[in-house]
């Protein structure tokens, strides 16, 4: 009676830690990408596309099977339950943190133990994280995925050692790894983690029963199965409806192979952050028609994040060449587009074989992936295990400072919002004092240079970039039409102040001003010597009140999680050592014990050296791309390894409560 009483006390303790959790995760600022057509918005298009009765993502376009829809599957889920976004999230995951605790208790046959590596990964650090459990983004649903897929192994281990039957929670493991494989591309480690346990698994059920109980090890390919057959539905629903099978067009089919392609030319000179030189693209272009036509194409585009020496870092050689086939009209027709990258292909691979190219050995996993040369492994593996795991272990990418505005779009752009719905994004515009101006301007002779700058009362300046502006060229039919259009939304900050009265605009031809005066006597009509122009829209914005003040309570919010976090990030240290000694010390009593043929219980152990393997894994996965200056930023990739890492500090603490409990025992 009094034992029942006691377990009923702790459940609702665990319960009351729960709510608490979503609690808090509520109390998050969000800030999904506007600018991020491909990454942020992509998800929430796709959520609103499925949403909609028609093809399953809607017509076929460039976006269409760019990414994974998981994640958009999620924002449409959200919707239809009519949930708040960050609700919705902190519900998933306690849950997930809950079903940690039934199966790390059958594990253990202890409540406290349980209770202790629950409460540590329910308030796992990583899900604070702007860039994780801040951002509209698939990285929000690793880490909730990955604390339901180690509670569910950690229960199939209990349940095994229990003689029951775990054929629910082999189901439920299909489930989620199958999900994960369609959120994102990078569910090797999972993978990896999940075969780990299934071998420990066979190995207790071959000891304990023999080999008698075949269909026991058997059941333990069923996540695997599940999973596979998920992919594979996704890839069968997009033959139907687009005639490629395949869950992606940029991951998989020709466009990936042309891009490794590419990357596998033998460069004369290599950039650091720099995949695919300019150089090297040429090359591929001389020998190839089609890939031709887009290389020339890109200058309507123009390069992104350009080096000092006209190199384009990482990956935006790829996504400029879909832009470019974007512009070309490719993206209409999937078969047709696909079958314009397998010429490409054929091309290069032709090159390759009579000569015209050199090609060097490298490992290229997608086109978002670095070309990896043999002297780049060990590199690699010192940046997981110095640098990598490091960032685990203190939680140092986890900065607990929200970014109000947008780090991909020249911070001019920010969406924050509670619930998730298009009529509750409040965007920066109502944060503060703003203007926005858009229209087009070119010079009248093609070989003249054109510059806009626009002057505030302290004489900061802005210079109006110039974009792709099809509708001008069609109306106009010279070549300096093609990129002319401009769209800026100016911010009263730091760097400029947005007073109405006061803004001058100056247009120069070859770094003479020609022009000049206050923005509000600028109108259509007035006569530029050798500059055509016509203004859209000109409007000033004052800040909304309501929105101001939502940001302030974000603000007080952030506050307190970045304390927090911040003893956390102190503690670590300390928790580090504590981890690895006690690791070291179990490594050490496993060795004596088999020294003196003493028969030692080994699953904590196993599972700890688990744990840290996978944890190692997932950097070493994000390591190919992230051993330079991109290692903080993409470190979010790699949130499942914060989770494991709690976990682990939570099996640690076990382990010393049994330490603590022998030694009473002998004395």
């Amino acid at each position: 009676m009094f034992r029942k009483l006691h377990v009923n006390k702790i459940s609702i303790v665990v319960l009351m830690f729960c709510v608490m959790r979503v609690y808090i995760q509520s109390m998050l600022p969000l800030y999904p990408i506007d600018a991020a057509g491909v990454d942020d918005m992509l998800m929430v298009s796709y959520a609103n596309l499925l949403g909609e009765d028609n093809l399953f993502l809607g017509d076929y376009s460039f976006y269409t099977l760019l990414k994974l829809p998981g994640y958009g599957m999620f924002l449409w889920l959200n919707n239809l339950l009519n949930t708040r976004y960050s609700v919705l999230l902190g519900i998933l995951y306690s849950s997930g943190c809950l079903l940690l605790f039934k199966t790390m208790k059958d594990l253990t046959q202890d409540t406290l133990k349980a209770f202790l590596t629950f409460f540590i990964t329910l308030f796992c650090p990583v899900m604070f994280a702007p860039k994780v459990g801040g951002r509209i983004y698939c990285t929000a649903l690793v880490p909730v995925l990955t604390v339901y897929i180690a509670a569910l192994y950690i229960g199939i281990i209990g349940r095994v050692n229990m003689r029951k039957s775990s054929l629910l929670y082999l189901l439920l493991a299909g489930g989620i790894y199958g999900f994960y494989r369609i959120v994102r591309y990078d569910h090797i480690w999972m993978t990896l983690f999940m075969i780990g346990v299934s071998i420990v698994v066979a190995v207790i059920i071959i000891n304990a029963e023999g080999f008698i109980v075949l269909r026991k090890i058997i059941a333990l390919l069923i996540p695997f199965i599940i999973g596979i057959a998920i992919t594979t539905t996704l890839k069968t629903i997009n033959y139907f409806n687009y005639g490629i099978y395949a869950t992606s067009d940029f991951n998989e089919m020709h466009f990936a192979e042309m891009c490794k392609y590419i990357m596998a030319i033998e460069p004369t000179e290599e950039y650091e952050g720099v995949y695919v030189s300019m150089e090297t693209l040429h090359k591929a272009a001389d020998v190839s028609p089609n890939l031709k036509k887009l290389v020339d194409n890109r200058d309507l585009l123009g390069w992104d994040s350009q080096n000092e020496k006209g190199e384009v870092w990482i990956d935006l050689y790829a996504w400029n060449l879909r832009y470019a086939a974007d512009n070309l009209n490719l993206y209409t027709n999937p078969i047709e587009c696909d079958l314009y990258y397998k010429q490409i292909c054929d091309d290069l691979k032709n090159a390759f074989d009579s000569g015209k190219l050199k090609k060097r050995n490298i490992i290229a996993i997608s086109p978002f992936s670095a070309p990896l040369t043999v002297k780049d492994i060990p590199q690699m593996i010192k940046y997981s295990v110095v640098e990598g795991l490091d960032n685990v272990f203190h939680f140092n990418p986890i900065d607990i400072e929200w970014r109000y505005t947008d780090f991909a779009s020249d911070n001019q752009y920010t969406l924050l919002f509670e619930d998730f719905t298009n009529e509750e994004l409040v965007s920066k515009n109502e944060l503060s004092q703003s203007m926005t101006i858009t229209g087009w301007f070119f010079p009248k002779n093609g070989q003249d240079k054109l510059e806009i700058l626009l002057i505030d009362k302290e004489g900061k300046v802005i210079q109006i970039q110039f974009v792709d502006s099809q509708d001008v060229y069609d109306a106009k039919k010279v070549e300096q039409a093609k990129c002319s259009r401009v769209k800026l939304d100016v911010l009263t900050d730091e760097d400029f102040n947005v007073e109405e009265s006061s803004i001058k605009i100056r247009l120069s031809l070859n770094n003479k001003p020609v022009y000049e005066d206050y923005l509000n006597n600028f109108v259509n009509g007035i006569s530029i010597d050798g500059i055509e122009y016509y203004i859209d829209d000109v409007s000033y914005y004052q800040p909304n009140e309501a929105a101001v003040q939502k940001l302030e309570n974000y603000k007080e919010n952030e506050r307190l999680f970045k304390n927090a976090v911040i003893v956390i990030q102190r503690l670590s240290s300390f928790v580090v050592f504590f981890v690895f000694a006690v690791t070291i010390g179990e490594i050490v009593i496993f060795i004596n014990s088999v020294v003196k043929k003493k028969k030692e219980d080994v699953l904590p152990l196993v599972l700890k050296l688990g744990l840290i393997i996978t944890m190692w894994i997932i950097v070493l996965m994000q390591s190919e791309r992230n051993f330079s200056e991109w290692s903080s930023f993409y470190a979010c990739y790699s949130a499942g390894a914060y989770v494991f890492y709690c976990i682990l500090i939570g099996l640690c603490i076990n382990t010393c409560i049994d330490w603590k409990r022998t030694c009473k025992m002998k004395v």
